[in-house]
Order: structure tokens, then C-alpha cells, then sequence
């Protein structure tokens, strides 16, 4: 059995904890890939590293507003992960590798990257803690950035599920937990059905 769990990326340590401990999974499953698995273990400063994709300027800003606000961005996985080492389950990391992302993005269009600067501006204005309705920030994407929204949603979003497909085929018996953004859930759950059903 397969359980979503739809996040903020902001939820603090002891709300997921305390899911976990409720649910009681053989298996953790987070949206997290091998490479930033190896930097949250390995405590890599992220913000040492060069990086001056639209992507990595993003999750710079990200970082750097969470530190501001007192906030912990990317909470909710790596409490799942942590948990899952310290705890000795096995843990899944079902996102697509950010170093793919990052060449994918090399897709995307000048006019298409300005939009992205531009979102990025306001975003800077912004509190983290902002309300925000992921439905209607993926739809505003799939019209106004179609390029876009395909290598950071649609492409994620497929490879999420063939993952969970796998996970299904691979623990038939076994109860699996996976915390997902809450942007993922709704079509990573009915294409799941989709393709396994």
C-alpha cells in the first residue's frame, strides 16, 4: 500500500515525525534525488557551490529568505529522510536528479528565462509563509511558460510516478509513506492509477 503525503516545503521537523510515527511505514519515500540525498548526508554547504542556472538562483533565494524568516525550507524531506537513516527504513528518493533538471532547463527559451527573473523578483518581495494555491501557480505556469513547466512539473511528475509504479511492483506487501510537494499530488495520484491500475 502506497500512502501520499502532501507538503509545504516548510512543515517544521515534529509535524512530520509525528505522521510518521501515526502511519507506521515499512518504507520512506521522499522528494528528494541521489545528488541532494549526498549533500544533505554529507552537510555539503549549498551555498558555497557556483551555480547560475535560473534553478540554482532560485533555491539560493529560497535558502536565503528561509534563513531570514527563521524558517528550515526543505523541512519536510529531510526530516523524512533523516528519520528513515536513523530509524533504519528503507528510504526511497523518488524526484528526478537535480544535475538532469538543471541540463533540461538548458531547453528553455530567452523569453521563457526573462519570465522566470521576473517571477523571481516579485518572489523576493515575498514572505515564504505567503499562502500560496499550487493549482493555480502550475496552471499560470502550463499557459505562460509551457517549456518550463514541462521540464519542472510535467517531466518530474512522470518520472515520480514510474518510480512509484516500481516501489508498488518491487514491496507489493509493504506499506509505503512518500512526502511529496502538495503541487505533485493531484496528478501524480491519478496518473499513478493510471499506469498501474
Amino acid at each position: 500500500m502506497i500512502k501520499l503525503i502532501g507538503t509545504t516545503h516548510l512543515i517544521p521537523k515534529e509535524e512530520i515525525e509525528k505522521i510518521i510515527k501515526e502511519e507506521n511505514p515499512d518504507i520512506i519515500g521522499v522528494e528528494l534525488c541521489q545528488t541532494r540525498y549526498n549533500i544533505f548526508v554529507n552537510n555539503i554547504p549549498q551555498s558555497n557551490e557556483k551555480d547560475d542556472s535560473i534553478l540554482g538562483q532560485i533555491s539560493k533565494e529560497q535558502r536565503k529568505k528561509a534563513e531570514k524568516e527563521n524558517l528550515d525550507y526543505g523541512s519536510d524531506q529531510k526530516t523524512a529522510m533523516f528519520y528513515a537513516i536513523n530509524n533504519k527504513i528503507p528510504l526511497l528518493l523518488v524526484d528526478k536528479d537535480i544535475i538532469k533538471i538543471k541540463q533540461e532547463m538548458t531547453q528553455i527559451p530567452i523569453e521563457e528565462q526573462t519570465y522566470l527573473q521576473n517571477e523571481l523578483l516579485k518572489f523576493q518581495k515575498e514572505s515564504l509563509q505567503k499562502e500560496v494555491d499550487e493549482v493555480e501557480v502550475i496552471e499560470r505556469m502550463k499557459k505562460d511558460i509551457p517549456i518550463s513547466y514541462k521540464v519542472l512539473v510535467e517531466w518530474r511528475n512522470t518520472f515520480i510516478i514510474d518510480k512509484i509504479k516500481e516501489a508498488k511492483e518491487k514491496y507489493p506487501n509493504k506499506k509505503i509513506l512518500i512526502f511529496l510537494g502538495k503541487g505533485h499530488i493531484k496528478v501524480i495520484e491519478e496518473g499513478d492509477r493510471k499506469s498501474v491500475v
